[in-house]
């Protein structure tokens, strides 16, 4: 098995501390938000991948929307440079860190052909997120199938549909992160330790296979 990870790689600066601590703080907040609008359900969501799309957009944004959302995103004072380095230098480090694991970070921007964009816009998140940009004709069904193709693409098969078509007419631009990871348990679980048990649930109990591990953490 390769060597447990025990410290970063470098020392982080102050403005990616600031980025991490709001990240983890965001994180839990929007899973508390999707939690209570889908309480019967079980929610799964990368806050990552929703800081970066989010983060992405942000250099699109000004005034009072750029205020609040520097406020949700928990940068505010921070400079727009100092948001944007952190992104970047954070990507870079997560992608780089553990050999033994795989983790791909993939941003892209798809805009309505004809939709007017700035180019700053554009150029921000080329430089700072190594976006993949593109216009298309979100009225041509094969815009769907590009954007589909990307996904799939950047998440290894695991997310093959993120569309359906048509597009709505009103939509003028998608902003995406795509994340995959693949890692092995640094305590790993055996398979034939795996035995039904009763799982207590909200809507009754029911029985389920439940894996066993004996480990000193």
């Amino acid at each position: 098995a390769p060597p447990l990870l025990e410290q970063l790689p470098r020392p982080l600066t102050a403005a990616e501390q600031t980025t991490i601590a709001a990240s983890n703080e965001f994180a839990f907040s929007i899973f508390r938000r999707i939690s209570q609008a889908q309480s019967q359900e079980n929610v799964f969501v990368s806050p990552l991948s929703v800081c970066m799309a989010l983060g992405m957009a942000l250099n699109g944004a000004a005034g009072d929307t750029r205020t609040a959302m520097e406020g949700t995103l928990g940068v505010a004072g921070m400079t727009p440079e100092d948001v944007n380095r952190s992104y970047h230098d954070l990507i870079d480090l997560l992608t780089n860190m553990d050999p033994a694991v795989t983790l791909a970070i993939a941003n892209s921007i798809w805009y309505r052909e004809g939709f007017a964009v700035r180019d700053e816009f554009l150029e921000l998140n080329r430089t700072w997120f190594d976006a993949e940009i593109a216009a298309l004709d979100f009225d041509d069904p094969s815009a769907v199938t590009t954007i589909n193709d990307w996904v799939d693409a950047s998440t290894r098969g695991r997310i093959p549909i993120i569309l359906q078509a048509p597009i709505d007419p009103g939509t003028m631009m998608f902003v995406i992160d795509a994340v995959y990871f693949k890692g092995s348990w640094s305590q790993k679980f055996d398979a034939s330790r795996t035995r039904d048990e009763t799982f207590h649930a909200p809507a009754g109990d029911t029985t389920v296979p439940t894996m066993h591990v004996h480990a000193e953490l």
